[in-house]
């Protein structure tokens, strides 16, 4: 015995009018499902072969204290080099490095590092547990601190700062095919 059912899906090609929306679905004897192969070509075509994107998320808790600093860059010289990432790495890890000291001098609790890759653009943010945003400084040429944002807005193609329930997260992106320096 099969059932045929009407699964919602997204429309693949500019709808005809009067069509009917979904996709038709049999359900076999053994109770698994069968898409047509019409449907399965497009998807593939939509989707760049079919393949799901690779999962290209990390997410660390670091200490509460400067052994964070170096741990970040390694954690993320090592994420980087798994997911072959084209990109500067050494900017990646710079950045990181920034960040990291920011939320452990001037914010409390462990920071979480969050690394993401999707379509050739590498995501970093650093979450702590303030919700006072971070601001740009301009340090005279003697101050030996405040310059970190002013290089995080210099080396990355964006960034910014989300509020969290328990915090902000400081972020920035990174192109893939962005020059490097």
């Amino acid at each position: 015995m099969s059932a045929t059912h009407l699964v919602h899906a997204v429309p693949m090609d500019i709808p005809q009018p009067g069509a009917r929306r979904g996709v038709r679905v049999t359900l076999h004897d053994a109770g698994v499902f069968r898409w047509p192969s019409s449907f399965i070509r497009r998807f593939r075509w939509f989707t760049g072969g079919g393949r799901p994107p690779p999962d290209h998320r990390a997410t660390w808790i670091l200490p509460d204290d400067l052994s964070s600093v170096p741990a970040g860059r390694r954690l993320i010289h090592a994420q980087l080099a798994e997911w072959h990432f084209p990109g500067d790495t050494d900017v990646a890890e710079l950045l990181v490095d920034e960040l990291v000291t920011n939320a452990l001098r001037h914010a409390w609790g462990q920071p979480v590092l969050s690394l993401s890759l999707s379509d050739s653009v590498l995501r970093c943010a650093v979450a702590d547990e303030t919700s006072k945003v971070p601001h740009a400084q301009t340090p005279d040429s003697c101050e030996e601190s405040g310059r970190g944002l002013q290089m995080v807005n210099m080396l990355a193609s964006n960034w910014g700062v989300e509020l969290t329930r328990t915090g902000k997260a400081v972020w920035f992106e990174l192109r893939a095919d962005q020059p490097a320096l």
